[in-house]
């Protein structure tokens, strides 16, 4: 697919996010047999309903491929299940927390949904994330217990060899069913060095509601800023692109205060992330009255035009690996917790067949299961090497100068020199 028909798809998911996307858009991006590439990034970012509800408003369903409309739809209504199941245990969970006197918080998109978007399901919901006071933590994961979450593998309850001064939360919790609840303490980085925005959220009485139950937030500036670190520079771009629509609804919300905003963001450093998140709105044309009035709040530089532009295609590419080698490297490099270290070595030598079905884009079976792993062992080598950098060359030109710009991006983010 040439890069023209890769713009166009690019500014159709954008222009979807935001809620501009017109019918030549979507010509556009789909033209020359281009559509799978454009279901296989809607369906990577779980942008199912935003897609399906432009594709039934302006009747285009005729000109769809007909198979990969059935399984985005197929694929929609599971993912609506599990928000619906999401929903509710956000429920349970903040009544059990309150009657136990846990401090907590619900975060990022469960909260976002119920807050900004007028249909709380359009808001796709990988997991739950929930902010908890460090010193209710033991409390919290008991609560959980009764709800029937675990950690895989370990005793439930059995977290503290991973909490350490390096972390910011705990493993995943998962559940019979699949759901997956993310436990903070928190929100930015490790917890050994002051975070500001935790206790802020953590302080404050916001909520929501569910069924007219109340549930603990952050609040519209709160939820701003995180989601403003999360979608740009704790992943290095790597955690998809739905934030673009969660940070443009709040700022055309009327509850959203542009002062509060900038006091928190600027409190928290995170000048970077609101100055690539506003070049990305001029990139696309698409500044609203308070992101141009955010703009003179904001006196950092932004990316030269040749890293901003790499840094966008790669930000909607979301299928490259090089991020994930950058951050695994990065993470190898900085965790001081040999037990930590020894659970990375095991999940990067014995990964189970859905992680190597993902990764390679096989289904993985008795045939070429060995073929595979084998694979995934040579590359893993690579990536933990002690020239991991001088390795990750080898692997070929375009990957090594991707890994290259995820290098020079994530230096940004931390206010060193990019170049």
């Amino acid at each position: 697919m040439n890069q023209e028909i890769t713009n166009f798809q690019n500014k159709f998911i954008f222009n979807l996010l935001i809620g501009s996307v017109t019918k030549d858009d979507f010509f556009l991006a789909s033209q020359d047999n281009s559509q799978e590439s454009l279901f296989k990034k809607i369906e990577i970012n779980y942008l199912h309903k935003f897609f399906l509800d432009f594709i039934y408003k302006n009747k285009l369903t005729d000109y769809l491929i007909e198979d990969s409309l059935k399984k985005l739809k197929k694929e929609a209504i599971l993912l609506s299940v599990r928000n619906l199941k999401l929903h509710e245990i956000a429920r349970k969970i903040s009544h059990e927390f309150e009657s136990n006197n846990i401090r907590y918080s619900i975060l990022k998109g469960l909260s976002i949904s119920r807050i900004i978007y007028e249909d709380p399901s359009f808001r796709t919901l990988r997991d739950l994330d929930v902010l908890v006071h460090l010193n209710d933590l033991d409390s919290a994961v008991l609560s959980l217990k009764k709800f029937g979450f675990y950690f895989p593998g370990r005793p439930v309850g059995n977290f503290k060899i991973f909490h350490n001064e390096d972390n910011y939360d705990l493993p995943k919790l998962i559940d019979s069913n699949g759901l997956i609840i993310e436990v903070h303490f928190s929100i930015l980085g490790d917890y050994k060095n002051e975070c500001f925005l935790t206790k802020e959220i953590l302080r404050n009485e916001n909520n929501f509601t569910i069924d007219e139950k109340n549930i603990n937030a952050p609040s519209l500036e709160e939820n701003f800023a995180h989601l403003l670190y999360h979608g740009t520079s704790k992943e290095i771009l790597g955690s998809g692109l739905v934030f673009i629509s969660d940070l443009y609804r709040i700022l055309e919300s009327k509850n959203f205060d542009i002062t509060k905003a900038v006091k928190i963001i600027k409190n928290n450093s995170l000048d970077q992330e609101l100055r690539f998140y506003l070049d990305i709105l001029n990139y696309f044309n698409a500044h609203n009255y308070k992101s141009k009035i955010l703009e003179e709040h904001i006196e950092v530089k932004s990316m030269d035009d040749s890293l901003l532009s790499e840094a966008i295609r790669l930000l909607f590419s979301q299928v490259g690996v090089s991020q994930k080698r950058l951050l695994k490297v990065k993470k190898f490099k900085n965790d001081k917790n040999l037990i930590t270290k020894f659970e990375q070595i095991r999940s990067i030598f014995f990964p189970s067949t859905k992680k190597l079905s993902r990764e390679f884009g096989e289904t993985i079976n008795n045939l070429n299961f060995f073929k595979i792993y084998i694979k995934y062992l040579e590359r893993s080598f690579r990536e933990l090497g002690k020239y991991a950098v001088n390795e990750l060359k080898k692997i070929g030109k375009k990957q090594n100068t991707e890994f290259l710009v995820y290098t020079k991006v994530d230096n940004y983010f931390k206010n060193q020199d990019a170049n």
